[in-house]
């Protein structure tokens, strides 16, 4: 059997799997169970048919593994969504790295055309190195041609059809049960849903023959000089450039140095708002570090600095430029802290906080490998920093992160936003029943922690029912589980729905809405 049966075999049984996983549910534990299945299945029929991966190539089933686990822990959409992504781009990389000794020392440009190569791959499958070619001696008398078995294929096919059909009547009239369960599959839902699911079978065999073939198919080594870009701006210019912008930052930070990390000082004596404090400029700060981050790249990328003089004055800048919008950053991190204990927690201002850290992150990595001279890697760092941001979202839990903080800021007198929380995901149950179980909450806080639980049951009623095992998810089936721990105690409170509206009343008759009158 040659390699490309082999490939096809494998592949054909991966694409039946992924319609077993993933037909008409939902995603949960069929998204380990199917990249590890590829992943496992992939490398077991390639190095059976004597393609060993190359170097430290394995090291990368770490991270698929990661990830693809977290997409089953975390029901969080962004965390959730990510882990997927993350997924299916570290499969990605497995499949250029696998012939490829010293991967990691790829520049931008050559994993930029090798995922291009990946991609075509797909659909013009690349020719394995033991397939013969055209020109070859024919195959040996008794080896069956492709040309000389699909026409009788095509023929056998269509001559079985009839003869099967009559008996499949006379089985059908014989017995009632089987003519019922016949006159179900020949329905024209059926057949149009069998059909479909035939076909994406066949284009999934299809393209995972192309990532395998792709990933044993040779290649020669591409050369870093062929990426070489042109220098668009003198050493002197871009020196001024930075110059300017340090200038610009360094009397902007000097103008806002007294209220930077005032907090509450501050709003006290210039009269805003919490909200006028925090909103005020937040966007355009972090708008303002991104394109930091990318005129210094450019600069690096674009700029002829080989002059030691220019090179020398160019670092020193840029490390002014690196403080500086640090400081700038660290001031939208504070006013974010500042809105959140005034307002409370939220996705969006937690998200803001990832992204703020990321571009932290980004300039110093930016001006590190500037003074390295490997700016070539700088996309690389880049990607790195944001799947380990994922991995940290990951592990810290976001909306039980969330469900924390707001029940931290209840114990101080702040109000508990019972509708925001009840609409979080299934992450948030165990903080919540935890909280609502802890002696250190007031009665009242404790009383809207229970009407927390009672809404959240309500509004994700879906989580809660029985569900195909595919979609078993660690975080819905713990949430589960809990809810039926303190169901018997939750037995006070009283959900009560009323000319659309939803709303929990208490042991203490207190009413708590379980969503908002309009959109939020």
């Amino acid at each position: 059997m040659n390699v490309r049966t082999v490939l096809w075999l494998v592949a054909l049984i991966l694409a039946v799997a992924f319609d077993l996983l993933f037909w008409q549910v939902n995603h949960g534990v069929n998204v380990p169970l199917f990249a590890l299945l590829c992943v496992a299945s992939g490398l077991g029929a390639l190095r059976a048919t004597g393609h060993r991966p190359a170097g430290q190539t394995l090291w990368l089933l770490a991270p698929v593994s990661f990830f693809s686990v977290a997409s089953a822990l975390r029901m969080e959409p962004l965390s959730h969504a990510m882990s997927v992504a993350w997924t299916l781009g570290f499969m990605a990389l497995l499949a250029i790295a696998y012939s490829r000794p010293h991967w990691w020392r790829m520049t931008a440009p050559e994993l930029g055309l090798e995922a291009l190569r990946l991609a075509l791959g797909l659909l013009f499958h690349h020719p394995l190195p033991d397939q013969p070619s055209r020109h070859k001696k024919a195959p040996a008398h008794g080896v069956l041609r492709l040309r000389a078995w699909v026409p009788g294929l095509l023929r056998g096919v269509l001559l079985a059809l009839p003869v099967v059909g009559f008996f499949a009547l006379l089985l059908a009239k014989a017995d009632t049960v089987f003519g019922h369960m016949l006159g179900r599959w020949l329905a024209p839902a059926s057949l149009a849903e069998a059909l479909f699911r035939l076909t994406y079978v066949l284009l999934g065999s299809y393209l995972l023959v192309g990532v395998l073939t792709f990933a044993v198919t040779p290649r020669a080594p591409l050369s870093p000089s062929g990426f070489s870009l042109p220098k668009l701006l003198g050493g002197l210019e871009a020196n001024i450039l930075v110059a300017a912008v340090n200038l610009l930052f360094a009397l902007f930070v000097a103008v806002q140095l007294r209220y930077f990390f005032g907090g509450h000082s501050v709003i006290e004596t210039t009269g805003m708002s919490y909200a006028e404090y925090a909103r005020r400029g937040f966007a355009e700060l972090l708008v303002l570090g991104a394109c930091t981050v990318l005129l210094l790249a450019g600069l690096q990328t674009f700029s002829r600095l080989e002059h030691p003089s220019f090179r020398t004055s160019f670092q020193g800048l840029a490390t002014v430029l690196v403080l500086l919008v640090g400081v700038i950053l660290a001031s939208a991190f504070q006013r974010l802290l500042l809105y959140e204990e005034a307002f409370g927690f939220t996705r969006a201002r937690v998200y803001a906080h990832g992204v703020a850290v990321w571009l932290a992150l980004a300039m110093a990595l930016t001006w590190a490998l500037h003074l390295g001279r490997r700016s070539l890697w700088l996309p690389h760092a880049l990607l790195g920093t944001a799947a380990l941001i994922t991995a940290g979202m990951v592990v810290v839990n976001v909306d039980g992160m969330i469900a924390r903080k707001n029940l931290q800021r209840a114990t101080r007198g702040a109000p508990l936003d019972v509708v925001y929380l009840a609409s979080l995901s299934a992450d948030a149950v165990p903080t919540l029943v935890k909280g609502w179980q802890a002696h250190g909450l007031d009665a009242a806080t404790r009383e809207a922690v229970g009407a927390v639980l009672v809404c959240w049951q309500w509004r994700h009623e879906s989580v809660l029912d029985g569900k195909p095992w595919q979609e078993l998810h660690a975080s819905s089936w713990k949430a589960r589980r809990l809810l039926q721990e303190v169901g018997p105690a939750l037995a006070g409170y009283m959900l009560v729905r009323e000319n659309g509206a939803v709303q929990v009343t208490s042991p203490s008759g207190q009413v708590y809405p379980c969503r908002s009158p309009g959109p939020r």
